[in-house]
């Protein structure tokens, strides 16, 4: 390389380090009937042919679907990392410039591998990339591609990894786009999904192998297909329609994690926390550790909601009592008031002639000022004696035993 490689840092360096060995990782996948290995890589770009592996990561599974090692590196890519790809990984020139090159890890990277059934998503991308970096190595290898399996079981608008795994409830510990976050992702839809990887291996065969897998139509359980049209309800926030899928799909025999998680996601959708943490029980009870054990901390917050809202609704009901005694007591004090108050007393009057024939009676006198047209005082004068005539009419008020007296107009 020339003087501006020796600039970049690209020029091998002896005495290198590089953490081929890394710490287990504590996500748990699905069993199988042999050791398996989990693979992602990083690259600088979407050509095998004209780009280079920026990160390779390898985690290797027993028979139960536990994690028992690790193989995690950075490699040297040999030129500049464009920046468009650093800004969707994170990797940057200073971490891969003292890393080895794939050249110097290939005899211990194949030897971690062996023969293990490689698992991935969207592997035959990666596949590809290695078969280019490691000539030879990877034709014939056995693997399962997990897109593959997810898009035949879930229905989503998205299949991005990070969708995916955060549908069956994974949180990284870092960003995805790192290759062993991503492995430990796969894991974790893995451990979800609990598919049989055996049914779903194929054969790698070099840069031919096709883009996309040919579609497969599994064997899946009895319930399986209303399960995924409930959770296609549910995403689209149809909750009521999405529960009744699940039930058919329950009193069908399916009992699958993913139904049960579905089932509180609903449940939660619509704060019916009591009956989120009775579906998240029953699941419990249906399943061994580890798998019931990821369901307890969704029962805790969900038993937690619970309480809450039941204290807000007796906090409520209490304002309401509260609110309801205010307004008896209101009401009371009205009462009270009304009944200290002197009713308003009118005294019918009686409109007659002059030989005492009773032309009309009224209920009060503004009642006779407002029918016959005579002013109110002029009656009332009338009625109580102080004046003969009013409007040309004698005028007494009925509860009145002393009538005044009425002489005719002469």
């Amino acid at each position: 390389m020339g003087f501006l490689s020796k600039l970049l840092g690209w020029v091998k360096k002896k005495n290198h380090t590089h953490p081929v060995s890394a710490p287990v990782p504590s996500t748990t996948s699905c069993p199988h009937s042999a050791p398996y290995v989990i693979l992602d890589t990083e690259t600088t770009g979407l050509s095998p042919k004209d780009d280079a592996i920026l990160q390779l990561t390898a985690i290797k599974y027993n028979k139960e679907g536990v994690a028992v090692a690790c193989y995690d590196t950075y490699l040297n890519p040999g030129s500049p990392i464009p920046p468009r790809i650093t800004k969707i990984n994170g990797i940057t020139d200073a971490m891969v410039c003292n890393a080895p090159t794939a050249r110097e890890v290939e005899e211990e990277f194949l030897s971690f591998l062996g023969d293990s059934l490689i698992v991935g998503y969207n592997v035959r991308f990666d596949l590809r990339f290695l078969h280019e970096t490691f000539p030879g190595s990877f034709d014939g290898r056995r693997y399962v591609d997990v897109l593959t399996i997810v898009r035949q079981m879930v229905a989503m608008p998205s299949y991005k990894l990070s969708d995916v795994s955060g549908l069956f409830g994974f949180q990284p510990e870092g960003r995805y786009h790192n290759a062993r976050t991503d492995c430990e992702a796969v894991a974790a839809i893995l451990h979800h999904i609990g598919d049989d990887l055996a049914f779903w291996a194929s054969e790698f065969h070099g840069p031919a192998e096709r883009t996309e897998a040919p579609y497969i139509s599994p064997v899946l359980e009895d319930g399986h297909e209303e399960w995924r049209h409930g959770n296609d309800l549910r995403i689209s926030g149809k909750i009521e329609e999405a529960l009744l899928q699940f039930d058919i799909a329950r009193e069908k025999g399916y009992r699958k994690p993913w139904l049960y998680e579905s089932y509180a996601k609903a449940f939660r959708k619509l704060r019916a926390y009591e009956k989120e943490a009775a579906i998240l029980q029953e699941a419990m009870a249906q399943f061994e550790s580890p798998i019931a054990e990821e369901f307890l901390p969704r029962l805790q917050r969900a038993q937690e909601l619970q309480r809450k809202k039941e204290l807000r609704e007796a906090e409520e009901q209490e304002r309401a009592q509260q609110r309801q005694l205010r307004a008896a007591a209101k009401a009371e004090k009205l009462a009270a008031a009304q009944a200290r108050t002197k009713p308003i007393r009118t005294r019918h009057v009686i409109q007659s002639l002059d030989n005492g024939d009773v032309i009309a009676e009224f209920d009060s006198v503004a009642a006779a000022s407002r029918e016959t047209g005579i002013g109110v005082k002029s009656i009332r004068d009338a009625a109580t004696g102080r004046q003969k005539h009013a409007g040309g009419y004698c005028w007494k008020y009925a509860d009145n035993p002393k009538e005044p007296d009425c002489e005719p107009i002469g």
